[in-house]
C-alpha cells in the first residue's frame, strides 16, 4: 500500500524462501510488502551462473574466503529488482534470520537508505560473517534496530546482547529494541504473538 514500508526477507543457512509465509501473509494483510528470496545455494537457487549445481552445503565459510559473505549481492540484487518494480529504495528495510540477520545488516551498512533492520537469532559472526563493524557502520544514522532471540538459544542468548549494545551506541537508545521469547529459533520466532510486534507501524 501506499506509504507501507516493503521488507527483503533473508532466510537462514539450510532454509528458504518459504520459511516466511507466515510472516510475509501478516505483512501482505496490513498491507506492507515484502520480497523473500531465496539466497544462493539455497531453495530455486540451486544453480550457478555458469549452469552447474550448487548447494549451500559446499558454500565455504572460512576467515579466508567466505561465500556467505558474499550473499549481500543477493540482498543488492534483490533491492535493485524492487526499485525497478518501482518501490522507492527508502521504504525497503531488512529482516533477516540467523545468517540472514548478518547479511542484512552487511547490506545496510553501507545502504544508508535503508529504513530498518531486523535481526533473528542474532550472532556475532554467523558463518564467519563478523558483525561489529557493520553494527558501528550505522553511528549517526537514525535506522531502527529489532533484535530478537530466544532465552533457549544459547548461543543467541549470548551474542545478541553484545550487538544490541553496539546497536544503542550506533543509533540511539530509542532507536533500538530487543525481544527476548521462550524458545524457537529462526523464522520459528515469528509467531502470532510475536508477528504483530515485530511488523512495522
Amino acid at each position: 500500500a501506499e506509504g507501507r514500508p516493503t521488507l527483503l526477507l533473508l532466510h537462514g543457512t539450510g532454509q528458504r524462501k518459504e520459511d516466511w509465509r507466515i510472516f510475509a501473509r501478516a505483512l501482505a494483510e496490513a498491507g506492507d510488502g515484502y520480497m523473500a528470496v531465496d539466497l544462493r545455494g539455497h531453495g530455486e537457487s540451486r544453480t550457478s551462473p555458469s549452469g552447474e549445481a550448487f548447494s549451500y552445503k559446499k558454500l565455504r565459510a572460512t576467515k579466508l574466503v567466505n561465500d556467505y559473505a558474499d550473499m549481500t549481492r543477493d540482498a543488492e540484487a534483490a533491492v535493485a529488482y524492487l526499485m525497478v518494480q518501482g518501490v522507492p529504495e527508502e521504504t525497503i528495510g531488512v529482516v533477516g534470520a540467523e545468517v540472514g540477520g548478518s547479511v542484512g545488516v552487511k547490506y545496510a551498512a553501507v545502504h544508508p537508505k535503508t529504513p530498518l533492520v531486523i535481526m533473528l537469532s542474532p550472532g556475532l559472526a554467523w558463518q564467519e560473517i563478523p558483525l561489529v563493524n557493520a553494527v558501528r557502520a550505522f553511528k549517526g544514522r537514525n535506522t531502527p534496530f529489532l533484535l530478537v532471540h530466544s532465552e533457549k538459544d544459547k548461543r543467541s542468548s549470548r551474542e545478541t546482547p553484545l550487538l544490541y549494545a553496539f546497536a544503542k551506541n550506533a543509533v540511539g537508545t530509542k532507536n533500538t529494541t530487543l525481544f527476548v521469547v521462550p524458545e524457537e529459533r529462526g523464522t520459528r520466532l515469528l509467531g502470532p504473538r510475536l508477528i504483530g510486534e515485530v511488523r512495522p507501524a
